[in-house]
């Protein structure tokens, strides 16, 4: 039977926790709209000298695209230092390895990848520019554009190419798979997904996610890729030594239960499972993958002083 969180819980959460996790679409906001109570909660936690972070699968936004959202919202004490999100992870995964020195990466994704990519001064082809030659090309030759698909041209690919990075990317098209799909016929070049989520959500329902968009690639390539967002433990070490956290004393807090839940549970942190995102009610109680708490929403974590 499913347990619905009591006031009594969160003062337990309170209590029990110095460090707390937050997944943040459908936590804090569903698309551009924030779920009521959460910029509250977050604003307590800040009050009582808690640890906050943001961890995020959305690798359309770099963490400073990350910090410029959570201003404009009036959370003004959050930094850089607060958030870890996919694409950040990706380039941090890449620059760590010793074979990758001088090659370029091919992106599939949008701005938050090539932002944090640029950061570590990493090489990178594909991606908007791409998407840019692409649009210019099928408008000087319309005739060409229509018959394309079949006769693929590569007439831009990298020979330094040594990783693909596949993130959320709502330009993307066939010409831009085959290419990726080129680059992983070479065995030495690494395949790295930001994340595999299925979908996320929007205020008009769901919407295919980047779990999509990997799965053709997938196919086509006969390759797993390597993930770094959420459940994958590459983003978990990486807060892990950075911060130097105690699982403990560190509590995760998302709306699903195959990514969020997971991933704390991976990391032996406790669990929040908000109902404000993907994750109904009924979801809940026919999984496997159990949660420490289950509350509404970020709302019902509110304690009064008293």
């Amino acid at each position: 039977e499913l347990r619905m969180a009591t006031q009594q819980d969160a003062r337990k959460v309170l209590e029990e926790n110095d460090c707390f996790v937050f997944d943040c679409d459908g936590v804090i906001w569903r698309g551009p709209a924030i779920i009521p109570g959460s910029l509250e909660y977050l604003n307590l936690l800040n009050t009582k000298g808690k640890k906050v972070f943001f961890v995020s699968n959305n690798s359309t936004k770099s963490r400073a695209m990350f910090v410029d959202k959570f201003q404009k919202l009036g959370l003004d004490w959050v930094t850089e230092e607060n958030i870890v999100c996919s694409a950040f992870v990706a380039a941090q995964f890449i620059k760590d390895q010793p074979q990758f020195e001088s090659k370029s990466v091919y992106v599939i994704g949008e701005a938050g990848i090539e932002e944090e990519l640029d950061r570590l001064e990493i090489k990178r082809c594909g991606g908007l520019q791409q998407v840019q030659r692409f649009k210019d090309q099928d408008m000087q030759h319309p005739q060409i554009a229509h018959s394309m698909t079949i006769e693929m041209v590569f007439d831009d690919l990298q020979p330094d190419v040594g990783a693909v990075i596949v993130g959320f990317d709502r330009h993307i098209d066939y010409r831009r798979l085959a290419y990726a799909h080129r680059y992983l016929q070479n065995p030495e070049c690494l395949f790295i997904a930001t994340n595999t989520d299925s979908s996320f959500p929007s205020n008009n329902g769901l919407l295919p996610g980047n779990g999509a968009i990997v799965a053709a690639l997938a196919t086509a390539s006969g390759r797993q890729p390597i993930i770094t967002g959420k459940p994958s433990t590459t983003m978990m070490d990486i807060i892990c030594s950075r911060y130097q956290l105690d699982p403990k004393r560190t509590i995760m807090i998302g709306d699903r239960l195959e990514t969020d839940i997971l991933f704390g549970q991976a990391a032996n942190m406790s669990t929040l499972l908000v109902l404000s995102g993907v994750c109904t009610e009924e979801t809940a109680q026919k999984s496997d993958i159990k949660s420490d708490y289950i509350f509404p929403s970020l709302a019902d974590l509110i304690v009064s002083d008293d």
